[in-house]
């Protein structure tokens, strides 16, 4: 529960104002604008992961694609009702489809299925093939095309035929030297929906015809000629018969829809609120927002965080920020001050942060900060309340507060701005701290806000009260906003008089007058700011330091990468002349093996094995120890796949794994295939990996097994590995999928589709014939239904 008064008192609905200008459709808008929150911990738990999926997403991809999103919920009512839609109605509805499908398949794609996304538009509606029916009917307009139906098509040729007649007809009656004197204007035009030519009204006679119109002074009448009146009826019929066939589609199209219509608004309705988690996203980049540790504990501790809407205002740097802490030591905080001192901005920024959190929003903090879900945000703050209802101040913040003490408990936070004004300083006081004591009672958090110093001695005499207050700039008379947590507050009255010129009498006179306890609770509260100060101070040149070893830790892991990216770098460039010199002294080893086949006395023999003898050598003493070094995994952490590279000690040799039998391991090994155990393996990895199997490659020794026959594979449908080619000519669709093909087999896609209509058969199946003959296809099939049918071939590549 938040109480409508509540929210509008933290200006709650001008946070929505601003995440609304961050959507992209206005479904996504009119979400934002009416933000639900959550309705328990483990519902803003889960918000909160949506808005992190979002942000990783736009980290990782740059974008997420929801563009083409239409409001067509009133379109989907005018189905139900079984009223007939635009063209442009159709296309809206195809436009929402088309961004749904999109999405869906952009999230199944970048998201596992635990993630909060993912289960979120797996639901979702989609019908490609109504997309395709309503694409192929209508022009970018929304006006109805040829292709669809088949019956409209024949009706448009037809009157496109007729129409030609007419006007071949009328332009040589125009052109016809006899009727130059009879013909008003050299021009064909339409009167009452019949093709007529104008004409001098006293020479009508002179051509057979109809009148239809004539002019406002009527010297020019409209004439068709009976040698049109035919085909002018045949075009008025043909007329008639497209609209009624344009009518049937219309309506057949809507009937296609009325099943799914509760469906399509379910999906719209996610749709809606898929948008205003990018919004959050995006608005929390906006502030530099900061993902907070959300707890069911009631715990606040904020770490430099800045009201939200001042940011927007001011800019990011010209607003304080402040620390605040609530609900570990203390569970009510009495904020005391001066009036105008920036106690109402912390708890308003407090309340919305709290808001903000129940809606999934992250909040604008430097460091990662903790916050507790709270059930019910109950405010009073300003007098708007009163005024709405003629009452007085101090009335209209009892009514207020009345209701909040009976909806207060343990899971609510309860904001008081400036608790108990507008009466009597004394009994103002004393009703501020009985409601406090209410308050604390039903063991809600409290964060009040008050210029009686009475209420600063609470704290005394509650241990579950904190005093802090804002600290206030006597020099320049202004707030400077930051919060002093334990340090109750100060009018500073007198000391501002004195600043403001008042005379030397008044303000001696004004110190006489005060009591001499509140003198020394006054010299008491200036101590305690002294003494804050300068653990300020402290922890200030504590956190210094910490960040100063923060930066050196970050230094020398930077060092320490460079030394391991050197080390590494020496034993790479080791092992490229290691396999230098192996490829070197295998040579010379074959060359004295040939000598030896060449003549095979034993004398020649003996020196043969000498010298084979001293290459090793050379070899070994080169490399004694740099031999030794090997980039392993440990055993314990081996993941073995098939077709995976390891070192096997014993043979000391490269092997490929080729079978993975219970406990044990069948590995090739050249020629030999050998079965193992897992721990007589190690792994290696990277550069030396590629310098084995290189090596062994260089010796004559295969490193491939035989794969598994090859399975097609289909990639997601996108705008790169999809052609159009409805509405063009053969030859124009072929010189097309050619350059489709030609550049998607350069692009390494192994999946196409090709969109040529269903229609008369005759652009399909030159396509078809074409990839019959074409080399890069390894093979193609018409698609499922959820594809387009027999509108559409997906075409595999060869790999």
């Amino acid at each position: 529960m938040n109480d409508l008064n509540s929210t509008k008192a933290l200006s709650w609905t001008s946070v929505l104002d601003e995440l609304a200008k961050k959507a992209t459709s206005e479904l996504g808008k009119s979400y934002c604008l009416n933000l639900p929150f959550a309705q328990s911990y483990e519902h803003a738990l889960q918000l909160q992961k949506q808005t992190s999926e979002a942000l990783h997403l736009f980290d990782t991809e740059g974008n997420i694609p929801i563009g083409g999103l239409r409001n067509i919920k009133k379109s989907l009512e005018d189905i139900a009702k079984g009223i007939i839609l635009t063209g442009v109605n159709f296309l809206d509805i195809s436009s929402t489809l088309k961004s749904v499908r999109n999405l869906k398949r952009f999230i199944i794609n970048k998201l596992t299925e635990d993630k909060e996304l993912y289960l979120l538009v797996f639901p979702l509606y989609t019908n490609q093939d109504l997309e395709i029916e309503i694409d192929v009917a209508f022009s970018s307009d929304g006006t109805m095309q040829d292709s669809a139906s088949q019956a409209l098509g024949k009706i448009r040729h037809s009157m496109r035929q007729t129409q030609q007649n007419i006007k071949d007809n009328l332009t040589r009656m125009l052109q016809d030297s006899k009727y130059k004197n009879i013909i008003q204007e050299t021009i064909i035009t339409q009167r009452n929906g019949r093709y007529v030519i104008p004409v001098r009204a006293e020479a009508q006679s002179s051509i057979k015809g109809i009148v239809q119109d004539q002019s406002i002074s009527g010297s020019t009448v409209y004439l068709e000629p009976m040698s049109i009146v035919e085909d002018n009826n045949k075009l008025a019929r043909k007329i008639v018969e497209e609209r009624v066939e344009i009518e049937r589609i219309l309506r057949e199209l809507g009937e296609k829809i009325a099943p799914d219509i509760e469906a399509i608004l379910e999906t719209i309705e996610r749709m809606a609120e898929f948008d205003s988690i990018i919004a959050k996203a995006q608005y929390g980049i906006s502030i530099n927002a900061k993902k907070p540790h959300i707890n069911d504990k009631g715990i606040i501790d904020l770490h430099k965080v800045k009201h939200p809407l001042l940011i927007k205002q001011r800019g990011e740097d010209n607003v304080t920020p402040i620390d605040f802490l609530l609900g570990k030591t203390f569970d009510a905080m009495i904020i005391t001050g001066s009036n105008t001192g920036g106690k109402t901005v912390t708890l308003k920024t407090l309340g919305l942060c709290v808001l903000m959190v129940k809606a999934g929003l992250y909040l604008p903090t430097k460091t990662e900060s903790e916050i507790g879900f709270f059930e019910k945000v109950l405010a009073d703050i300003g007098d708007e309340q009163s005024i709405e209802q003629n009452l007085s101040t101090f009335s209209g913040h009892l009514i207020n507060i009345n209701s909040i003490i009976n909806n207060a408990d343990q899971k609510s936070l309860i904001l008081l701005d400036e608790v108990g004004t507008g009466t009597d300083p004394t009994e103002g006081a004393a009703i501020a701290q009985a409601i406090i004591e209410a308050l604390i009672e039903r063991k809600a958090k409290i964060v009040v806000t008050t210029h009686y110093g009475e209420l600063k001695t609470m704290a005394f005499h509650f241990p579950s009260i904190s005093n802090a207050s804002v600290e206030f700039n006597v020099e320049t008379l202004s707030p400077t906003y930051k919060l002093l947590i334990g340090v109750p507050g100060k009018s500073n009255a007198i000391y501002i008089a004195q600043r403001l010129g008042v005379d030397s009498k008044t303000i001696i006179r004004a110190k006489e007058l005060l009591k001499g306890e509140e003198q020394d609770v006054a010299a008491s509260i200036e101590n305690l700011e002294k003494e804050y100060k300068k653990l300020i101070t402290e922890r200030s040149r504590f956190e210094e330091l910490n960040y100063s070893l923060g930066e050196k830790e970050i230094l020398y892991n930077q060092k320490f990468e460079e030394l391991e990216a050197k080390k590494k770098k020496i034993r790479d460039n080791l092992y490229e002349s290691f396999e230098a010199d192996i490829s070197s002294s295998m040579e010379e080893i074959r060359q004295v093996v040939r000598d030896l086949q060449r003549d095979k006395n034993s004398q020649n023999a003996e020196n043969s094995r000498l010298s084979i003898e001293n290459v090793g050598k050379k070899f070994k003493n080169k490399y004694k120890n740099q031999l030794e070094a090997k980039v392993i995994v440990p055993k314990d952490d081996l993941e073995i796949n098939v077709g995976d590279y390891f070192y096997l000690e014993k043979i000391r040799q490269l092997v490929q794994v080729i079978s993975l039998k219970d406990k044990k391991i069948e590995v090739q090994a050249g020629p030999l295939k050998l079965t193992i155990d897992k721990s007589e393996l190690t792994k290696v990895e990277g550069k030396e990996l590629k310098q084995r199997v290189k090596s062994l490659k260089n010796m004559g020794i295969s490193t491939k097994i035989k794969t598994a026959p090859r399975v097609q594979t289909e990639s997601y449908r996108n705008s790169f590995n999809e052609c159009d080619l409805r509405g063009l000519y053969v030859e124009e669709a072929l010189e097309k999928v050619s350059k489709f093909i030609d550049g998607s087999s350069l692009t390494g896609a192994n999946t196409l589709y090709i969109i040529h209509g269903k229609g008369s058969g005759a652009l399909r199946n030159a396509v078809r014939d074409y990839l019959k003959r074409t080399s890069y296809i390894d093979s193609f099939r018409s698609g499922e239904t959820n594809e387009g049918g027999e509108g559409i071939s997906v075409v595999y590549l060869k790999g």
